[in-house]
């Protein structure tokens, strides 16, 4: 499993980011419903069983919106260590791993190991200020590739996610 070091951590935990986050109302159950929608439409546009939106804190990815997962409820956290999020948080940009079995830092994580994951990919939601505050992810139970089309896909979702929380910003 990826072992993130003390500037991971750091950078995860940055004050901006995290005031980032926490300028939307991440509870309110009409965001939620509309990140359903959104995951749902990427899902099945992507073919993938499983879309995720993803609100990266410094200890855990908060899960608020999903399509795929509802044997986890509603809103789930997962250790920032099982996240396959955490890298495109870091850098920014869409990330994708074709096969999670054969990547080094991935292949010994619990949702692939346990649960069968073998594909994802993520692309970075960022606000209008340049924060990098989660990512909208698809990933697979078989290895695949992704077009640019699909990640092109993919990328305006996560606009239409940021578009979507900026309706629900507390100030």
């Amino acid at each position: 499993m990826k072992q993130l070091t003390e500037a991971d951590r750091d950078a995860l935990a940055a004050f901006d980011r995290l005031q980032a986050v926490a300028n939307y109302d991440l509870t309110d159950p009409a965001l939620i419903a509309e990140l359903d929608v959104i995951a749902a439409r990427t899902a099945e546009k992507l073919g993938q069983p499983v879309a995720l939106t993803n609100l990266m804190l410094d200890s855990a990815a908060m899960v608020r919106g999903s399509y795929g997962v509802s044997q986890y409820g509603d809103a789930v956290n997962v250790p920032i260590e099982w996240s396959f999020c955490v890298r495109t948080v870091q850098t920014g940009e869409l990330k994708v791993i074709p096969d999670l079995t054969l990547d080094p830092e991935e292949h010994d994580n619990p949702f692939v190991v346990h649960q069968g994951v073998r594909s994802y990919a993520g692309a970075p939601l960022s606000t209008p200020d340049g924060q990098v505050i989660g990512t909208h992810c698809v990933f697979g139970m078989r290895p695949r590739e992704f077009s640019e089309a699909e990640l092109a896909t993919l990328t305006e979702a996560a606009g239409q996610i940021v578009t979507t929380l900026e309706r629900y910003r507390r100030n």
